[in-house]
């Protein structure tokens, strides 16, 4: 009897194992539950623990109150704050702050009701990467409207297929345009103009938001140019531009002409074969190089950032140090991150740390192989717009494009809190950072040779790498 015990003791750990054989190799091929929407995570955290009432959602309001209290850095002490930073905490912050204790009191049954109001709340600190991770996915769950729109000059504009306006967008839904766009300012924060016409035009057709502000149907009435207005019937989709899709995360190596083009997507990489991509990419610049190559382009428009780490090994290969990049910088101590919030690497690179002052100058040669044009847009950020403030540092090197959607002097190096009843995840800066040149420490970046809408950045790019100039010119 005992000897069939033991058979079948052995028989339940041999399936144990194998079933955590399985699982680990399915963690490591495929990616969290949740994706990167631009400089964002979209995560969603467990099942809630608890149901949604007034009392639990308080208590979940609380908690996130004290994590942002205790972790940003605009919170700190003013004798934790070093010289040379001015933290405070920003206007109509405690006015946020009461009316998303109090909203909580009316919460009873919807878990969406408490994401809204967290982020809200968490808009007032207009730091785009402090948010909750699972706003990106509420506004997507039912698609967007099948239209691609523009801000610009105070309007909301309609474009064809062809990236032409076509008339100014009146209505969504039957819902004005002024009160769509008031939504997606309270929910989204944006560090300056860039990236608040940003989150309009990606998030002003989203049927879920529309659908609360008691939109009927997708119908959308457009004034045309020429006078008069049109009414649209539309269908429900992926998030579109100018008829394209949103953030290509896509990671390649090509040439055009002379030049060799580095199109750097995303720069977070959270699967194998990203990864074999990266180092493709990689040994093709190696070998560019090596043949006398001396043109590239690093290209990260529509990147929304992720870890520096993965742009870096580029920029060494081209024999360029890192002078150029953010030298001030300070964080929060990590006592104050208590058994509420901890790093959690959900992707490669979450908890990367940008380079302190003198740590990463001795990183490449420091004499340069190539020129080098770096292309940003509207959708760049984060660790890509690092990659922006890199290359000022260098005569060689220019950036070409449209302001990046984050302020130079912005936080960063987020860690996870995870509320104890909803189980939502928030994303929670801890890094204040400023760039090396003081008089670039506005709330927008403005790239060395700035192309309007109707010129392509690429081009505008090779045509100074065939210029026998110097940047900046």
């Amino acid at each position: 009897m005992k000897t069939k015990n033991r058979y079948v003791l052995c028989a339940a750990v041999l399936c144990l194992a194998f079933g955590w054989f399985l699982f680990m190799q399915k963690t490591q091929s495929e990616p969290l539950e949740g994706s990167i929407d631009g400089y964002m995570l979209a995560v969603r955290g467990e099942e809630p623990a608890l149901p949604c009432t007034a009392q639990t959602a308080r208590q979940d309001a609380q908690a996130l109150i004290e994590a942002v209290e205790r972790i940003h850095p605009m919170f700190a002490p003013a004798e934790c704050v070093p010289e040379g930073f001015a933290e405070s905490v920003p206007e109509g912050y405690e006015q946020a702050r009461q009316r998303f204790l109090e909203d909580c009191s009316d919460f009873y049954g919807s878990w969406d009701e408490f994401l809204l109001a967290s982020q809200r709340f968490l808009t007032v600190l207009s730091d785009q990467h402090t948010r909750n991770t699972e706003i990106s996915l509420w506004l997507s769950e039912k698609g967007f409207l099948s239209l691609s729109m523009e801000y610009a000059d105070g309007k909301l504009w309609r474009l064809d297929d062809e990236g032409q306006r076509d008339g100014v967008v009146v209505s969504l839904g039957g819902v004005d345009t002024e009160r769509v766009l008031a939504a997606v300012s309270s929910l989204l924060p944006a560090e300056n103009q860039n990236g608040r016409e940003k989150n309009y035009e990606r998030y002003c057709g989203s049927v879920a938001l529309l659908e609360m502000l008691g939109a009927e149907g997708k119908k959308v009435t457009v004034s045309g140019t020429a006078g008069g207005e049109q009414t649209l019937l539309c269908t429900a989709g992926g998030l579109v531009s100018a008829g394209q899709t949103y953030f290509d995360d896509s990671l390649a190596a090509y040439r055009e002409g002379g030049a060799l083009v580095l199109r750097m997507g995303t720069c977070m990489i959270s699967l194998p074969q990203q990864q074999k991509e990266l180092d493709d990419m990689l040994e093709t610049l190696r070998a560019y190089l090596d043949e006398g190559g001396s043109q590239v382009v690093l290209d990260v428009r529509g990147n929304g950032g992720g870890s520096s780490a993965v742009w870096m090994p580029f920029w060494q290969e081209m024999g360029m140090d890192l002078r150029g990049y953010f030298v001030h910088s300070w964080s929060r101590p990590s006592a104050e991150l208590d058994e509420r919030a901890e790093y959690l690497d959900l992707y490669a690179g979450v908890d990367a740390q940008a380079p302190e002052q003198g740590a990463q100058g001795t990183a490449g040669s420091g004499q340069p192989r190539c020129r080098v044009a770096v292309l940003c847009d509207g959708d760049t950020a984060s660790a890509a717009q690092d990659l922006c403030y890199a290359a000022r540092g260098w005569d060689n090197a220019v950036v070409v494009g449209t302001p990046p959607s984050n302020a130079p002097d912005s936080y960063t190096d987020i860690v996870l809190v995870c509320l104890p009843c909803s189980k939502q995840l928030v994303q929670i800066s801890t890094k204040h950072i400023m760039p090396a040149d003081s008089a670039a420490r506005g709330d927008i970046f403005e790239p060395d040779i700035e192309t309007g809408a109707q010129q392509d950045a690429l081009d505008a790019a090779l045509a100074w790498l065939r210029r026998p100039q110097s940047a900046h010119q």
